[in-house]
């Protein structure tokens, strides 16, 4: 009995199912194994498709950004009515902040920055011939402290304690000079005639353990000039306002040379 029922439901079954009856269809397992195999083929195909690009998109991608990632010393600025670039003195990885402000003097050389204004507090100071360059390197322009100079005729590179400075040009040492800043903080002054320029010296502020003398050739990103000077008590520049007072900077201008005389003061 059971046998018997098994068998006819198992043909009544069949009979309702004949697009699947392997017997009788043309939908046979050798057709079956061929689709399915067509179908893995594409699947595959379209997974190989869909990811063909991406790794040399990705590399071109990371190529792009570390091109544009400076490192080690890249350049800084431009003097523009000069056709001087200057450099990073710090290595890049060290730089904290680099902040342009007025010099002193009036007839300090313009600066033109090389990079990304980061925050700017002397709009009326800029000198219009010496726009902004676009760029990676971050910096800021200080706020005016009503000198007749223009808003980045100074820089101020704050570095971590301890960083080397090396020079900002190719050129040769023409001052080295020891002196006490306001009076009162022993500081050194060192000066480049930068290459193919007589008229015009780079001046420097706050550096300590010199390394160089009057008369040696130096070469920009090379040559270390000493390290950034940390004053025992902090002298309120500009540039802590950014960093707070436990990072020592460099300060760097662009005078005319004039016989006799320093070119450079404050910080």
């Amino acid at each position: 009995m059971y046998t018997r029922r098994y068998h006819r439901r198992r043909s009544r079954y069949a009979s309702k199912t004949y697009y699947f009856d392997w017997e009788e269809s043309w939908f046979r397992p050798f057709h079956l194994v061929v689709i399915a195999s067509g179908i893995a083929l594409v699947a595959v195909a379209f997974l190989l498709w869909s990811r063909t690009g991406k790794p040399s998109e990705n590399k071109q991608k990371v190529a792009t950004n570390l091109q544009k990632t400076p490192s080690g010393y890249p350049p800084m600025a431009k003097v523009p009515s000069a056709d001087l670039t200057l450099y990073l003195p710090g290595e890049v990885n060290k730089v904290v902040t680099i902040g342009y402000h007025e010099a002193e003097n009036s007839t300090t050389y313009t600066m033109q920055p090389l990079g990304r204004c980061a925050g700017n507090e002397n709009e009326r100071g800029l000198d219009s011939a010496a726009p902004f360059s676009q760029g990676q390197l971050p910096f800021f322009v200080l706020n005016t402290r009503g000198r007749r100079a223009s808003a980045t005729s100074a820089v101020d590179v704050a570095v971590a304690p301890g960083t080397e400075i090396r020079s900002p040009v190719n050129g040769e040492i023409t001052k080295v000079k020891s002196y006490y800043l306001y009076g009162k903080y022993a500081d050194y002054h060192v000066e480049i005639m930068p290459e193919g320029h007589p008229e015009i010296r780079v001046a420097m502020i706050h550096l300590d353990n010199l390394q160089v003398k009057v008369g040696d050739r130096v070469e920009h990103g090379q040559t270390v000039l000493g390290s950034i000077r940390q004053f025992k008590r902090p002298i309120r520049s500009q540039i802590d306002r950014y960093t707070g007072t436990n990072f020592g900077h460099l300060h760097l201008q662009v005078n005319p040379f004039v016989e006799q005389e320093d070119g450079i003061t404050g910080s």
